[in-house]
């Protein structure tokens, strides 16, 4: 959930739609009267039969929305993917892959930060492996960093990560 900065209410959520070939979707709806009515809801990616789309994260920077989500066609090939609208949700762009690197990004729950001072986005993500890996965005999710592990993935379980947007770097890790 994200406040735009004319008081509008924004939400993303996840649609499971189970059976043989998925169909989830990441769905986005607002409201403008203080959450009484909404928008009609509508997917903010293309259409991609059995691809599961899961557990997504929303942050508002003034009227541009950034939605990051897990995105793939089943283990171990999910990717960290963004989404985002210049236009308060009216119209969304292409999803960006946050990384195509090779390696365990087949964890859900990515989690999103902004630090307003530096203008730095940072993403946060579990994955199957028990590690956190954290990327960061120096425009505002256009592009990404390559992304650092956080943990030392000796716990038997790791889930859900959150971050403190004015903690975030103004440059990405090295």
């Amino acid at each position: 959930i994200g406040l735009l900065g004319d008081g509008t209410i924004a939400v993303a959520w996840g649609e499971m739609k189970f059976g043989p070939n998925y169909n989830d979707e990441i769905r986005f709806s607002r409201s403008s009267d203080g959450g009484l009515t909404w928008t009609p809801s509508v997917a903010v990616h293309p259409e991609q039969p059995a691809t599961e789309y899961l557990r997504p994260s929303l942050l508002v920077v003034g009227n541009r929305i950034l939605i990051s989500y897990w995105a793939g066609v089943a283990y171990p090939n999910a990717r960290p993917t963004v989404v985002a609208s210049d236009d308060a949700g009216e119209h969304w762009g292409t999803p960006i892959t946050v990384t195509t690197r090779t390696g365990p990004y087949d964890g859900s729950a990515p989690c999103l930060a902004y630090n307003d001072v530096r203008g730095t986005v940072g993403l946060a993500m579990p994955t199957s492996t028990e590690a956190i890996y954290f990327f960061m965005s120096a425009d505002l999710g256009a592009t990404w960093s390559g992304g650092v592990q956080v943990n030392d993935a000796s716990a038997s379980s790791v889930d859900y990560p959150d971050l403190a947007g004015s903690l975030l770097p103004s440059a990405p890790p090295n």
